[in-house]
């Protein structure tokens, strides 16, 4: 599982296709697949049609060119999905476009480094391998190195990945990229070790002892123009463009698109415009508040998703008492004109509580639209006289 850092209820993760088979020793087959409302619907996400090279990828058919991207702790060992915080729905990720099943056998030149900059919902390769990297100046500024290979160079791309260029190090192998962990500092450190047969010290003839280096890297004068225009965000003149988190059910850069019941619409740099954002640089602009619709809707307990309808699941309960109860105040729900036959067939009831088959989705901030409300109904036919009155009391 991999969060979106800095955006509310987004996160992505692999989904066992064949969980049953794998108790059975077979290979588990994945898919990436991702969610906007904090789990109560997933989605698969669509792979690139080429490569970084402008290539098609040449894996056969579209079930069997699927996208996988690997997730921290990986048995790979190789870097996850990172979707750090003030990128504003920019992540990298290790994956490999092929067949489900092979994820943990897939070698690293046959794997890819992948961004998104609509926060999972599409993805591309922008450099072919596995690397180890970073992101710097609310993800402007992209650091990448050979995964666990020796090297004595730095890649650093500032428009996400379309352009790479290289900056000299000492030969080492790169173990890990760090910054600011707010990811937007320009300032980065290169970790690594400095392998046995490297070891040697040129200079004096001996062998060094230091098996660690540590390379810091300042970009700061990459780009003297500081980004400007935060404020007219979209128009051509500025650096910036607007952007919003889009559902997969929704129409990708629309204006009424809505997530968890509001659109935030953030302020981030355009792709190609050579500046920098700077620390103090804000990410979002503002909060809308939207309608409730179904998407902030997900079945309620007793009740599961069949097409697009909450339907209640048969045999919930165990007691046959409880059981016909919950399916008569389901039908009452639908139907108030079932309401004497229902008291008359549960005497004990003098009280009927009728909820939907829907609940909002947990956190989602959306106000008035659709709404299911719950009531409750007096079975007046099976109180005493002293319940009746303290009820009309």
């Amino acid at each position: 599982l991999a969060k979106f850092h800095g955006l509310e209820g987004i996160y992505m993760a692999n989904q066992v296709l064949n969980a049953d088979a794998t108790r059975q020793g077979e290979t588990p087959e994945l898919q990436t697949v991702v969610t906007f409302d904090a789990g109560a619907e997933w989605f698969p996400i669509k792979g690139p049609s080429m490569d970084s090279r402008g290539q098609a990828y040449d894996c056969g058919s579209a079930v069997s060119c699927r996208l996988h991207l690997f997730f921290p702790h990986n048995k790979q060992g190789v870097y996850g999905v990172y979707a750090p915080e003030n990128a504003a729905g920019l992540a990298l990720a290790t994956g490999y476009v092929g067949a489900a099943g092979l994820i943990d056998d897939v070698r690293p030149e046959e794997m890819g480094l992948f961004l998104t900059r609509d926060a999972g919902r599409t993805w591309d390769e922008i450099r072919r391998g596995a690397y180890t990297y970073e992101m710097g100046d609310h993800g402007a500024i992209v650091l990448i190195a050979k995964h666990r290979q020796v090297t004595n160079v730095i890649h650093y791309s500032w428009d996400e990945g379309k352009t790479w260029e290289d900056i000299k190090i000492p030969k080492m192998e790169v173990i890990n990229i760090v910054t600011d962990p707010t990811t937007t500092s320009q300032r980065f450190i290169v970790l690594g070790k400095v392998p046995r047969a490297l070891r040697h010290d040129e200079e004096s003839g001996g062998v060094s002892l230091n098996k660690a280096r540590m390379v810091h890297i300042d970009l700061t004068a990459l780009h003297k123009k500081k980004c400007e225009g935060a404020s007219n965000a979209g128009v051509p003149e500025s650096d910036y463009e607007l952007w919003s988190p889009t559902p997969m059910s929704g129409n990708q850069g629309s204006s009424d698109s809505c997530q968890l019941g509001s659109k935030v619409v953030y302020v981030r740099r355009k792709r190609g415009h050579r500046c920098f954002n700077g620390k103090e640089h804000e990410g979002h602009n503002e909060t809308q508040i939207c309608d409730c619709t179904h998407e902030d809707y997900v079945c309620a307990y007793g009740y599961e998703r069949k097409g697009d309808d909450c339907v209640r699941q048969v045999n919930f309960f165990k007691n046959p008492e409880e059981e016909s109860l919950a399916e008569d105040l389901a039908a009452l729900y639908k139907n108030r004109g079932l309401q004497q036959t229902v008291c008359s067939k549960h005497p004990a009831e003098t009280e009927l509580k009728l909820k939907p088959a829907y609940s909002l989705v947990p956190g989602t901030k959306c106000q008035g639209g659709l709404q299911f409300e719950e009531s409750r109904i007096l079975c007046e036919s099976n109180m005493t006289v002293e319940e009746e009155v303290e009820y009309h009391w």
